[in-house]
């Protein structure tokens, strides 16, 4: 019965789907083109994100923040992304006394060290903080990178998109492509399911993946799933031509089952610029309290002898 099994899966996993007068596409044929997407090893976007929902800026007794109108963002990275990057992120907030601020926060991560200030437009004097890791906010998944084959996955033990995909042969994952042709966020498009066999031998579906037949295969919608249905969708509403063929998310959304949506939009993006390592230097200005974590001191910045000379000679 287990061989039967695996031959009815390699036969869907491996069906050909004829689109119109198109290359056939299998999901090895599949796997090549997403992995022409490996062709960025550098990126600069900027970018704005919009969120709203029921759960979506409940400011609690604590006294969080919340978010008022859209953040604006922009990302160096180069790969794997979520280990060398600088992330800006600058908005306005609203305290538990609904007085609005600026805020701003740098993120830098590169050789294993990260390092974060925080500053704003109220007395508070700048935070920083330096520590081995990013902090589980940090997500790949929240940029516009996270809607291409760089997608981390859920319940994929930090892999991403096209290492699920690379992993077809691993005998816990299983990849099945749908031969039938649909219209997904104003695509053609096909699907991919992946599912995972369990110890018990169950199969539980835990992704399907669109892929557009106009976009070169790029991803144009993905679907997390529990017991109860979709539980998180990602959708892209709207593609940039970036050259060699490749395309790129400009207009996306992240929805979840609690009726919260995430909105990200794309204003410029370059592939591939060249970067100098200074990119992903941070310094704290004098007057930051820094927390070090992996030291366990705390400390405010001094300024130096140069910049203390500066100001005496400034008239």
């Amino acid at each position: 019965m287990k061989k039967i099994w695996i031959l009815i899966i390699g036969l869907s996993a491996n069906s050909l789907l004829c689109y119109g007068n198109s290359d056939l596409v299998d999901l090895q044929r599949l796997l090549d083109r997403c992995a022409r997407q490996e062709l960025i090893s550098t990126i600069r976007v900027e970018y704005t994100l919009t969120a709203s929902g029921p759960n979506v800026g409940k400011i609690e007794e604590e006294g969080d923040l919340l978010l008022v109108g859209e953040q604006a963002a922009f990302l160096v990275a180069k790969k794997p992304f979520d280990k060398t990057f600088l992330l800006i992120q600058a908005e306005r907030l609203e305290d538990i006394r609904k007085k609005p601020f600026e805020f701003t926060r740098w993120r830098v991560y590169h050789n294993q060290i990260f390092r974060q200030i925080e500053v704003s437009d109220q007395t508070n004097p700048p935070h920083g903080v330096i520590a081995q890791e990013p902090p589980p906010d940090m997500d790949i998944n929240l940029t516009p990178l996270g809607f291409t084959i760089f997608h981390r996955c859920l319940g994929g033990e930090g892999r991403s998109l096209l290492d699920i995909l690379k992993k077809a042969n691993d005998p816990n994952i299983v990849l099945s492509l749908d031969p039938v042709v649909t219209e997904v966020n104003g695509c053609d498009s096909i699907k991919l399911t992946w599912s995972r066999e369990w110890i018990s031998k169950k199969l539980i579906k835990l992704m399907d993946i669109h892929f557009s037949l106009d976009h070169d295969c790029s991803i144009v919608r993905m679907s997390y799933y529990n017991a109860d249905g979709i539980i998180l969708e990602y959708n892209v509403r709207k593609f940039r031509s970036i050259g060699d063929g490749l395309w790129f998310p400009i207009e996306c959304e992240i929805r979840n089952s609690a009726g919260d949506i995430n909105k990200i939009s794309v204003t410029d993006v370059q592939v591939n610029p060249i970067l100098d390592e200074n990119e992903f230097e941070l310094e704290f200005p004098p007057g930051t309290r820094v927390t070090d974590t992996i030291t366990g001191k705390r400390y405010t910045v001094r300024p130096t002898q140069e910049q203390v000379d500066a100001v005496l000679e400034d008239p």
